[in-house]
């Protein structure tokens, strides 16, 4: 699997009530991102201990990933990006 680009990925199924959720709240702040299937994805899945969706994996330009897990987690940051995109 090759490395992921710098910048935000959401992990997400195709099922998730809150991966639709975050991938709208994203749109909506105009943040940029990839969404990342999890189903299509399982290498990826696993090589960053994904277990839950939806997941965020914020990718630094040196190649280091950030991952942030669950919908609690992704939302807050979401908060962050979102009050940061405004100030």
């Amino acid at each position: 699997v090759a490395a992921l680009p710098a910048g935000l990925s959401l992990v997400a199924t195709r099922t998730c009530p809150n991966c639709k959720f975050a991938a709208a709240e994203m749109d909506a702040a105009g943040i940029a991102y990839e969404e990342l299937l999890a189903e299509e994805n399982v290498e990826l899945a696993q090589r960053y201990r994904i277990m839950q969706a939806p997941t965020l994996l914020e990718v630094a330009a040196d190649g280091s990933v950030d991952v942030v897990p669950g919908a609690a987690s992704v939302f807050q940051r979401i908060n962050a990006m979102k009050s940061q995109v405004t100030a």
